[in-house]
């Protein structure tokens, strides 16, 4: 990507060609541009969504849920997933999913005031979904915080982001002003396959 000099613009020019004005691209737009750089450079594995509504339709049924608003709701967190995990057993180990909520519900503590985790299934999938109430990511850290490994801001999520999407099957976000969603999924075990009826 290269960023164009002279003026008083920065132009991103992404690897399809096509150019975007980063000093005129609304937030929509560059958004957008964001999510589909993401998703590619992530094999799919990252969707970073432009609107709360659609990452809200992707969720499941509903299995548990809990506030989030101290450091001692840490190890809670890391207890209720735990038991969701035993009840339905994911493909991948049980304590890698503990350490993703847990540094997904730090983060909240320490770039947010408070939010919530509700765990739900939906097909061959569970889903830990993390929200707060934050200032969000601002616009222009999202591809550092996302793409680049150990990159940190007081509103980014950090070092814990590259755990989260290691330690996960599939990571979807969306994040404004008026705070951060975190989706986790994880592919259940078949239970056909697995001998587990």
């Amino acid at each position: 990507h290269d960023i164009a000099s002279g003026g008083n613009k920065a132009i991103l020019t992404l690897a399809n060609g096509k150019k975007i004005s980063l000093t005129d691209a609304k937030n929509g737009e560059l958004g957008s541009q964001w999510g589909v750089t993401v998703t590619k450079l992530t094999d799919g594995k990252i969707v970073l969504h432009t609107s709360k509504s659609n990452l809200d339709q992707r969720l499941g049924r509903l299995l548990a849920g809990m506030p989030i608003n101290s450091s001692s709701d840490v190890p809670k967190c890391r207890e209720l997933a735990k038991e969701i995990v035993k009840a339905y057993p994911t493909e991948l180990m049980s304590m890698k999913i503990q350490v993703s909520v847990s540094e997904a519900v730090t983060n909240i503590l320490k770039h947010a005031y408070g939010g919530k985790l509700s765990i739900h299934i939906k097909d061959d999938k569970l889903q830990f979904f993390i929200s707060d109430k934050g200032s969000g990511i601002p616009l222009h850290e999202i591809p550092k915080t996302i793409l680049v490994s150990g990159y940190s801001s007081k509103q980014s999520l950090g070092q814990g982001f590259k755990v989260i999407t290691t330690f996960s099957d599939g990571v979807e976000i969306f994040t404004s002003n008026e705070g951060t969603n975190l989706l986790m999924e994880y592919k259940l075990i078949d239970k056909e396959s697995s001998g587990l009826h």
